[in-house]
């Protein structure tokens, strides 16, 4: 049988849902006892050629880690990279996912992203039947499809498999679908499952071939119900616990209105109904074993155990009186109390840094430190997303320090477009940006590297987008050299690339 993966490999990327530390996160907030994530016995499923669980197994080195994927192809370019890196804590094997048995032992999280729609309905069944190898308090991991999104996208996905079905190579098959779907859109066509076109026509401008032919061309794309998912879940003894984007899965944040009738439908009941109101096309579960009894309460009281992160923005400091507006991804949202500001103001100035909750409250003048309205404040804030929940201490360090230094995958990975950051991201870095990942090894202070750049740039080996004209004396060159490399050694701190000097 041809490995489709072979003559077009899934996009090497990572998915920052899969990340150890917001799945045990997640799973605590409920009130289960997930394992330590960096002690963790950790199966992944479909890791294609490695790259999202390489940068975990780099960033948990004492974890270990196992995995899986049916294609040869893909398996080999995941250990010869893993080779290449001298990860030891870390293993591919090629198999198929139905042969792992007792033998492979229990892990504490099994993580399968895009496995479960886009294999046959028995091999998807298996994946939950894996559930026989998950620990006791451990935590499964699984994306796929669902409908109601994916309701007019089938009927789109079926038109595309007709007109490619004569062509042979994937490429050409991409081509074909991409000048369908802007032949269609062209048309404007006012029928029901033309209503999401558009943004499917900006998927395909925006995606790489290897993530559109296996999303649209590939044989199997099995969307479903989501309480169907929990039923075969079920069946397979695991119990649904929550999804990585919880807000969504939250009735109370779709208004008063909807809480008050979903919220008494519990979270599976309330999740059908939550999905046509977003009209939701893809989930991100997370399963637990079925004897696991889950807390839902949300006790406020909880968050003393966890560190935090700002996942929204400020225009400005908060004011003295009155309430401080804020911006997320989200939306926009505010906060009134002194210790609700302040702790706010904080985590932005630490950001990307993950300070616990004592870290925090210990932050505020002794004035304002009120920890009954900070752990409301913050649990309000993680319901919503305004504020990432997190049980690592990550090395990652928001202050550049004399001597900066990039964290060891992303500086292995330097000649890359691309490399991964401690917040489990692929960021893009120019050719600039990549001497300087290649330099900053903590030994190396800010004028030190913007004293070489001069002296590349006045040697002709290196190409500077000066902010303006070019200055014509070496010491000028040199100060406005340094501003630029202090700016962008600040702006690898806020992606996540920086860990603390020793």
């Amino acid at each position: 049988m041809t490995d489709p993966y072979a003559d077009m490999p899934y996009p090497d990327a990572l998915h920052e849902g899969t990340h150890l530390d917001g799945l045990a996160a997640r799973a605590r907030l409920h009130g289960v006892d997930a394992p330590d994530p960096e002690t963790a016995r950790v199966l992944a499923i479909g890791t294609a050629r490695g790259a999202n669980l390489l940068a975990l197994a780099a960033a948990f080195p004492k974890a270990t880690f196992v995995g899986v994927d049916l294609s040869e192809a893909q398996v080999g370019e995941a250990d010869a990279m893993r080779r290449e890196l001298g990860l030891s804590n870390i293993r591919f094997v090629a198999a198929d996912l139905t042969t792992i048995d007792a033998s492979w032992g229990d892990f504490d999280y099994i993580i399968a992203h895009g496995v479960f729609s886009w294999v046959p309905p028995e091999v998807a069944d298996a994946l939950l039947g894996l559930s026989a190898r998950l620990t006791a308090t451990g935590v499964m991991y699984v994306s796929y499809n669902v409908f109601p999104g994916w309701s007019d996208r089938i009927v789109i996905r079926e038109l595309l498999l007709r007109h490619t079905a004569s062509i042979e190579a994937p490429r050409d098959r991409i081509a074909q679908a991409r000048e369908l779907l802007r032949f269609l859109a062209s048309q404007k066509p006012r029928a029901a499952w033309a209503h999401d076109l558009d943004a499917i026509v900006a998927e395909f401008d925006e995606h790489e071939d290897g993530y559109l032919f296996h999303e649209w061309l590939e044989t199997f794309n099995h969307p479903l119900w989501f309480e169907d998912f929990v039923a075969r879940a079920a069946a397979a003894g695991l119990a649904y616990l929550t999804d990585v984007q919880l807000p969504r899965s939250l009735p109370a944040n779709y208004g008063p209105d909807v809480e008050s009738v979903l919220e008494p439908l519990g979270p599976v009941g309330a999740g059908r109904y939550l999905d046509f109101l977003g009209d939701r096309r893809f989930r991100q579960s997370l399963l637990v074993r079925a004897e696991v009894k889950p807390d839902r309460t949300f006790d406020p009281e909880r968050m003393r155990a966890f560190r935090f992160s700002a996942r929204f923005t400020a225009s400005g400091p908060p004011p003295a009186d009155g309430a401080w507006e804020l911006q997320s991804p989200s939306g926009g949202f505010s906060a009134g109390t002194p210790t609700s500001k302040l702790a706010l103001l904080h985590l932005l100035r630490v950001c990307p840094e993950r300070p616990s909750f004592d870290e925090i409250l210990g932050a505020l003048p002794e004035a304002q430190r009120d920890p009954i309205d900070l752990v409301q404040t913050l649990l309000a804030c993680v319901m919503r997303d305004w504020v990432g929940l997190h049980v690592w201490k990550s090395p990652i360090s928001a202050s550049a320090g004399a001597r900066p230094r990039v964290w060891g995958l992303a500086r292995q990975l330097a000649d890359r477009e691309s490399v991964p950051s401690l917040l489990h991201q692929n960021v893009r870095i120019g050719a600039l940006g990549r001497l300087f990942l290649r330099e900053l090894d903590g030994r190396t202070t800010v004028p030190e590297l913007a004293a070489r750049l001069v002296a590349l740039e006045e040697s002709g080996s290196l190409q500077v987008g000066w902010p303006g004209a070019r200055p014509s004396d070496h010491d000028g060159r040199l100060r406005v050299l340094t501003d630029l490399v202090q700016d962008r050694v600040d702006s690898l701190a806020r992606l996540g690339l920086l860990v603390a000097s020793r």
